[in-house]
């Protein structure tokens, strides 16, 4: 019975002006380490699954921190973590997988206080969505009433995304494997567009306040859930919807496919 097994939270550190969703939390490619963001002390923290042990608590930002992604790992484990926050900055760090921990590009073996691998700036608003890529070497991210900018994993400034409409705000970002990109700005608008940042698609769920987002394997099908408690498969080249589940109770907020895509 699961009545015996001992309850785990994440702690109760978490600033009250910051509503936790999708992407406030991270969880490592081997489900052993969660990342969350959000503590009113302006850090992120490393937790094992088994124990919801505190393992590491890190500081790159001056303002809370908004929201984490990671990338693909390599053969070794490895992979980029990127955080963004209120203040208006992303920073990328280097996760270790045999360490189970962030640690420091310029000394690989620190593991306290390990230092920011990348700055990334450019925005003038807090940051609402991230994604990052190691493969492609790139970080997308969303601001509040502003563009989508991608940087290079270094920090330099490539590109702005087009904005659909003056000071809406992007809150999700969804890549697909061809390469093209989508992105939920304010509520309910679906906008897709080339890696290049190009606008090709958009839409509108009107009575809908989507809250995740996740593609199938193929990248064919996008996947969205929201506020009213329905989960709807979406055409991802048109962005036509095309199914939806029955409805939940309860808001959707976080949203998976399993590796079978049944």
């Amino acid at each position: 019975s699961n009545l015996n097994l001992s309850r785990r939270n994440l702690g109760d550190n978490f600033d009250e002006r910051i509503q936790q969703r999708h992407q406030s939390f991270v969880v490592t490619a081997d489900n052993r380490h969660i990342i969350s963001t959000g503590y009113w002390d302006k850090s992120f923290r490393v937790q094992n699954t088994d124990m919801a042990k505190i393992t590491q608590v890190l500081y790159g930002h001056f303002d809370i921190v908004t929201c984490a992604s990671r990338s693909e790992i390599t053969i070794a484990g490895n992979c980029f973590l990127a955080t963004g926050s209120r203040d208006c900055t992303v920073c990328v760090w280097i996760w270790n997988g045999t360490k189970g921990a962030i640690v420091d590009r310029e000394y690989p073996n620190q593991e306290i206080n390990p230092s920011p691998a990348a700055i990334l700036t450019g925005h003038d608003t807090e940051i609402t969505c991230l994604w990052i890529s190691a493969e492609l070497g790139i970080v997308l991210s969303g601001s509040e009433q502003s563009l989508v900018l991608q940087h290079t994993l270094n920090g330099d400034i490539l590109r702005s995304f087009e904005n659909p409409t003056k000071l809406s705000t992007p809150r999700l970002i969804s890549p697909s494997n061809d390469g093209d990109i989508i992105v939920c700005y304010d509520r309910s608008k679906l906008c897709l567009y080339t890696l290049n940042g190009k606008l090709m698609r958009q839409a509108i769920f009107e009575d809908e306040t989507i809250q995740s987002m996740v593609l199938n394997a193929d990248s064919q099908y996008t996947v969205i859930g929201g506020d009213r408690g329905f989960v709807q498969i979406v055409r991802t080249h048109d962005l036509q919807p095309v199914y939806a589940y029955p409805q939940c109770d309860a808001s959707i907020r976080s949203l998976a496919i399993t590796h079978d895509q049944k």
